[in-house]
């Protein structure tokens, strides 16, 4: 479990300031200032990263019962803590969510093997098939031969929409914000992007720009991702500087196209909306999402990976939506200038 304890931030010493501005004097701020409630943003990324690494832990430890104790261990937090971290995000305890999932993991295995009960039983960490039964109707409100037998969804109610997965690569949060939000685990992704100087209110003279310099349009191949990559703050309203790469994902070992350069997405966890939202949905996503998660201290404290991904090119009059990523645990490389990207490009 070497990978997922990796996982977990234990860095917790910056805390959100916000200057406070007259809203008489400015009507229109150049810094849009939110204030999460009860939480410092540090310590909301450091609980994220541990609670993505406990519901792996959870979820992975198949051979013993799990239990609260280890499970604080594992992400180093007090039993407490842990326990009022589950409550905030997921408002079940450590306890009542090990129970929940162990008993859909049974119920998978119900549905999907022809395994004997007492087997599942001794599996899920129960003394006898007895046990396990009582349990398992606790929950199902039948016999697990009759669940087998039975259309029942395995699925159990909860209010975070939190279920056993093989392999955990999101993690759906309740924080209270405007938006819904998950923990993401993403794989690398190695882009070929274009850099756009402006205001990130608006790109679509970048997206032009891309799209002309590649008339057999690569994006269009199945699989590949199109992503706009933030390197400044999204706090501030208006600036004529802020750096934006566009671009799509393109394989390993493919050249990159002459007068674009190579960015690589780093693995690791981010914060993300659970789905892609237009700006008639949502105009405001990208300040609320930073507001409320990214650290601060002056303007940026390093460059956190900042991420829109499209679901289709976006181009000027077009209200393409877009899922947005916030680093929690990596960071890029500060951005190159580039003095002319007419030439071949160097590599990050």
């Amino acid at each position: 479990m070497a990978e997922v304890g990796a996982l977990v931030n234990r860095n917790s010493s910056n805390h959100l300031i916000m200057p406070k501005s007259d809203e008489g004097r400015i009507p229109l701020p150049e810094r849009i200032d939110y204030e999460p409630e009860g939480m410092r943003v540090q310590t909301l990324h450091s609980a994220a990263c541990a609670l993505f690494a406990a519901v792996s832990y959870i979820f992975q430890t198949e051979d013993d019962v799990v239990t609260a104790e280890q499970v604080s261990q594992v992400v180093g937090f007090s039993r407490y803590h842990l326990s009022r971290m589950f409550q905030m995000f997921f408002q079940e305890s450590p306890r009542d969510l090990i129970v929940r999932t162990r008993q859909e993991r049974a119920a998978i295995k119900l549905k999907n093997s022809s395994r004997q009960v007492g087997t599942i039983a001794l599996e899920e960490g129960y003394a006898n098939a007895e046990s396990f039964t009582r349990a398992f109707r606790t929950e199902y409100g039948t016999t697990p031969r009759d669940f087998r037998r039975s259309s029942m969804d395995w699925r159990l109610p909860c209010p975070s929409d939190l279920h056993w997965s093989e392999t955990l690569d999101s993690l759906p949060l309740l924080d209270g914000g405007a938006v819904e939000i998950e923990v993401v685990l993403m794989p690398p992704v190695r882009l070929a992007t274009y850099r756009n100087v402006g205001s990130y209110g608006a790109t679509s003279d970048g997206w032009r720009e891309l799209e002309a310099r590649l008339p057999n349009r690569p994006w269009e191949r199945a699989g590949t991702r199109i992503f706009s990559v933030y390197h400044d703050d999204w706090l501030i309203r208006t600036e004529p500087r802020q750096r934006c790469d566009l671009g799509f994902s393109i394989q390993p070992g493919i050249r990159i196209p002459t007068g674009l350069h190579e960015l690589i997405i780093p693995r690791g966890l981010y914060v993300a909306t659970r789905r892609a939202m237009s700006r008639e949905e949502n105009a405001d996503v990208w300040p609320q999402i930073t507001g409320r998660w990214l650290p601060r201290r002056g303007t940026r404290p390093q460059n956190i990976p900042a991420l829109s991904e499209h679901t289709e090119w976006p181009l000027a009059g077009q209200d393409v939506p877009r899922k947005v990523y916030l680093g929690l645990d990596v960071e890029l490389s500060p951005p190159w200038e580039i003095a002319d990207q007419s030439l071949p490009a160097r590599q990050y």
